[in-house]
C-alpha cells in the first residue's frame, strides 16, 4: 500500500456552484468519487456509547487502553464494476497529532447509529501503518484492499483507523456528518482504460474537491500584440530561435524562438478537417500551441512530438508486455530498453531545426503511480535485470538484511525507477535534439504527488507535465511541492468539464460533469485564472478539440460546431493572456516595468 499526505488547507466550497436542483448524471468512466456511507468512532472508557452522529472522527492511543478512539469508515463498493486501477482513502484532518495511522479493513456489517466499543466489528485484518504526519489532508493508497473486495464481489468495505503509537492529544477527521461537503470521508477510485465502464447517479455538488475561488477576468479589453510565434510583442528576451523556458526573480515564462514572453495555453487533439481553417481559427480562439495527439501536418503554430519510448517498448516481446499490462512493471532495467531508446530517439533529429516544435514529450500516463514496483520486481527470477536493480537498491538502503518492504519504500524506489527512465530517453533526446524543451512524460494519478518522483522529474527534464483532474485547481501545496522538489517549471497538459445538457452520455474520460456550458465556461475560468497566478506555472492545455463519441470534452462538437460561450471565455482569457498572468502574479500589468 502507498501511503501520501499533503498538508491542504481547510477545504471550503463555493456556495454559487452547489447545483441543489440539479438531477443525476452519469459519471466519468475512468475516475469516479465515492463519499463514505457510514462514519463513527468508538471509544474505550464509554464502551456503550454511540458517537454515530458526530461532526468529528476521533482517534487516541492510551497507554492503558482505556481512553483510545478507533473510528470506522465504509463505502458501498456496488457500483464500481469495472476493475478498479487505483483506490485512495481520502480524510480531512481537523486536528492535528504528529503520529503515524495504522489503517485496516472489514468486510463486518455495522449501523453508524449503533456501534459502540462494546458492539464494533471483529476480523479487522491489517492493511497499512503510514509515517508519522502533521495536519491537512490524508491519502491513503488503499488499491490492493479494494481490488481484493471487488474480487469477492464484497458490496460493502469498511477502513479502520487508529493511531500507530500513543498519542497525549486526540487526532481529529472530519467525519461524513461535517457540515463541509468536500471535507467528508471519500474514496477516489481511478478505473483503466480496458475497463467495463461504470454508471452511477452522482450530483455534481458530491464530486467536489478542494476549493472553487470563482476567480473570473471579468471583460478583458482589446488583444495583446502577439508575435508570429504567440509570444508578446511587448517584453522582448534573448533570442535563441527555439522555445526555452526561462526563470525571472521567483517565476517561470516560456520564450519564444523570437524571444518573446509565452504563457502556454494549448489544445490537445487538434486534426485537420475541412469544415475549419487551421490553425486560423483555434488562434482566433486564443490557443496558442497544440499538445498531444495532434496533426502535426497542420502548419504555422507550435507543436508537441511525443515518442512514447516506454508505451512501445514494452510491446518488445509477449513477456514483457504482459509483465508491464498484469503487474504494471515499468521495464527501464530491461538491458534492451536503453538501445531501444537510443534508436528511436534518432528520429528526433528530424525536428532539431524546425522553430515551430514547443517541446518534446516523452510518454503518456505510464504507471508511475503503481508503487508496488520494489515488490514486484523482487517476485521476478532472480536472473531478471528488473530484479537485481531492485534487490540492489534494497540493499544499499538497508543492507543485506533487509526486512519487510515499507510503504515509503516503494515511494522512494518509484523515484529511483523514474530517475533511471529520465536519464535514459532525455539523454537520447538531447543527443538527437539539443535544441528543444524535454516536456517529459505526462504524469497523471497519485504520481503526481509523489515527491520522489517529482524530484526524479526535474533532474533531467525542463518542464513537469501534469495530467490534472479531480480537484477544482492543483492544491496550493502540492504545488508547492513541485516547485520545492522539482525545482523546473510545470504545465498542466490535460483538463476539461463536461456539460450534462450537452445530448452525450459522458460516460468516459476523468473529467468532471457540470450541469450546463455556463459551468464548463466557470470550471475553465476559475482554473487557467488560478494557473496564470502560480508562479511555477507555464501554461496549461485542454482536452480536447472536437467531442469524441459518447462525451462533451471538445471546443466542438462532432459536427465541428463550436460551443460559443466557452470559446467566448477562452478568447476573452488569451486576449489579455500577458497582462491577467502579470496582474495576477506581481499586481501589475508590465511585469513591474520588465515589459516595455
Amino acid at each position: 500500500m502507498n501511503f501520501v499526505t499533503m498538508n491542504l488547507p481547510k477545504l471550503v466550497l463555493a456556495a454559487a456552484l452547489t447545483f441543489q436542483g440539479l438531477a443525476p448524471v452519469a459519471f466519468a468512466q475512468s475516475s469516479l468519487t465515492l463519499p463514505a456511507t457510514q462514519a463513527a468512532h468508538v471509544y474505550g472508557r464509554e464502551k456503550k456509547s454511540n458517537f454515530g452522529d458526530a461532526e468529528i472522527l476521533e482517534l487516541k492511543k492510551s497507554k492503558s487502553g482505556k481512553q483510545d478512539r478507533l473510528c470506522y469508515v465504509q463505502f458501498d463498493l456496488s457500483k464500481t464494476k469495472a476493475v478498479v486501477e487505483s483506490a485512495v482513502l481520502d480524510c480531512t484532518i481537523v486536528k492535528a497529532v504528529e503520529v503515524p495511522i495504522w489503517v485496516g479493513v472489514s468486510q463486518a456489517d455495522w449501523r453508524e447509529s449503533q456501534i459502540s466499543w462494546d458492539r464494533k466489528p471483529a476480523n479487522v485484518t491489517a492493511v497499512t501503518k503510514s509515517p508519522a504526519m502533521g495536519g491537512g489532508r490524508l491519502l491513503i493508497d488503499v488499491t490492493d484492499a479494494v481490488r481484493k473486495a471487488q474480487r469477492k464481489n464484497v458490496r460493502s468495505l469498511t477502513f479502520v483507523l487508529a493511531p500507530g503509537e500513543v498519542t497525549k492529544k486526540t487526532l481529529e477527521i472530519a467525519s461524513d456528518e461535517s457540515s463541509v461537503s468536500s471535507e467528508r470521508p471519500r474514496l477516489l477510485l481511478e478505473f483503466g482504460g480496458a475497463s467495463d465502464g461504470i454508471s452511477t447517479s452522482i450530483h455534481y455538488s458530491d464530486t467536489e474537491r478542494g476549493k472553487f475561488a470563482g476567480i473570473s477576468p471579468g471583460k478583458v479589453p482589446g488583444r495583446e500584440s502577439l508575435g508570429k510565434f504567440g509570444g508578446w510583442k511587448k517584453w522582448r528576451m534573448k533570442r535563441t530561435g527555439y522555445f526555452r523556458t526561462e526563470k525571472i526573480d521567483d517565476y517561470w515564462m516560456l520564450v519564444d524562438p523570437e524571444g518573446y514572453a509565452f504563457f502556454g495555453f494549448g489544445l490537445n487533439s487538434v486534426t485537420e478537417t475541412p469544415k475549419l481553417n487551421l490553425p486560423q481559427d483555434i488562434k482566433e480562439i486564443g490557443f496558442n500551441h497544440m499538445g498531444s495527439w495532434s496533426d502535426e501536418s497542420i502548419k504555422n503554430i507550435p507543436f508537441t512530438p511525443r515518442w512514447n519510448f516506454v508505451l512501445e517498448f514494452k510491446n518488445i516481446t509477449p513477456e514483457v508486455k504482459r509483465s508491464y499490462l498484469e503487474n504494471d512493471l515499468l521495464p527501464v532495467f530491461d538491458p534492451r530498453f536503453q538501445p531501444f531508446v537510443e534508436k528511436k530517439a534518432r528520429k528526433a533529429a528530424a525536428y532539431k531545426n524546425n522553430p515551430w516544435v514547443l517541446g518534446h514529450f516523452t510518454d503518456n500516463e505510464i504507471p508511475f503511480h503503481k508503487t508496488i514496483q520494489l515488490k514486484e520486481s523482487l517476485r521476478l527470477p532472480a536472473s531478471n535485470a528488473i530484479h537485481q536493480a531492485a534487490k540492489q537498491w534494497l540493499q544499499n538502503k538497508h543492507g543485506r538484511r533487509a526486512s519487510e518492504i515499507s510503504e515509503e519504500d516503494e515511494l522512494e524506489y518509484m523515484g529511483f525507477l523514474v530517475d533511471r527512465y529520465y536519464q535514459i530517453v532525455t539523454s537520447a533526446l538531447r543527443k538527437n535534439d539539443p535544441n528543444h524543451i524535454i516536456l517529459g512524460e505526462r504524469l497523471h494519478a497519485s504520481a503526481k504527488y509523489n515527491p520522489h518522483i517529482i524530484e526524479a522529474v526535474g533532474k533531467y527534464s525542463d518542464v513537469i507535465s501534469i495530467n490534472f483532474y479531480r480537484d477544482w485547481v492543483p492544491p496550493q501545496r502540492v504545488r508547492a511541492m513541485w516547485k520545492a522538489k522539482g525545482k523546473k517549471p510545470f504545465l498542466i497538459t490535460e483538463f476539461y468539464a463536461k456539460a450534462a445538457n450537452s445530448g452525450l452520455e459522458n460516460e468516459n474520460g476523468a473529467g468532471w460533469v457540470v450541469p450546463t456550458q455556463k459551468e464548463r465556461v466557470q470550471h475553465f475560468e476559475n482554473f487557467a485564472m488560478e494557473m496564470l497566478g502560480t508562479p511555477n506555472c507555464i501554461g496549461f492545455q485542454w482536452f480536447r478539440f472536437v467531442d469524441d463519441e459518447g462525451s462533451n470534452k471538445g471546443v466542438y462538437n462532432l459536427q465541428f460546431r463550436p460551443y460559443e460561450e466557452l470559446q467566448k471565455s477562452m478568447n476573452n482569457i488569451s486576449n489579455g493572456l500577458y497582462r491577467l498572468r502579470s496582474q495576477q502574479l506581481l499586481d501589475d500589468l508590465d511585469y513591474q516595468g520588465k515589459a516595455k
